[in-house]
């Protein structure tokens, strides 16, 4: 894929305070999504996207569908502006995020972590997670693409 963005450690970091903000948001929008979903159900209704299309019934059921879908564009649009950076969303309960950079020849994730202040693990692209690697004691010159 020839559009692929390679990050260094230091452009990864950069982009750190922009991802705090959006995911602070997508946290709220998550919990406000969690408690229309809840309304809904209460409602009678699954909110499918079937469901979500319908303009009948009674006002408050209006309210919460009409709601929610607001929600579910706001939390798209904030996914959207973090993929458009580069950016991999991995997780969106912890606010896990990838960013691709290169060490030793090979591509590789950075990652990051909601609340983390900035890129301090590396993993290979097949690890995930649980295969994160602490970049302390790493020249950021050798994570440089």
């Amino acid at each position: 894929m020839d559009d692929k963005r390679y990050f260094s450690v230091d452009e990864a970091n950069e982009l750190i305070p922009e991802l705090e903000l959006r995911f602070s948001k997508v946290m709220q929008l998550r919990a406000q999504l969690r408690v229309s979903y809840q309304e809904l159900e209460k409602q009678g209704e699954s909110p499918t996207a079937q469901t979500l299309e319908r303009t009948d019934g009674e006002p408050e059921q209006v309210r919460t569908r009409g709601r929610f879908r607001g929600l579910m564009e706001t939390l798209t649009e904030e996914l959207h502006a973090i993929e458009e950076t580069g950016v991999s969303v991995k997780d969106l309960d912890i606010g896990l995020c990838d960013f691709l950079g290169s060490r030793e020849g090979r591509d590789v994730w950075l990652c990051w972590q909601y609340g983390e202040k900035r890129v301090g693990f590396w993993h290979d692209l097949d690890t995930g997670f649980s295969g994160r690697q602490p970049l302390q004691g790493e020249h950021p010159a050798r994570l440089l693409h």
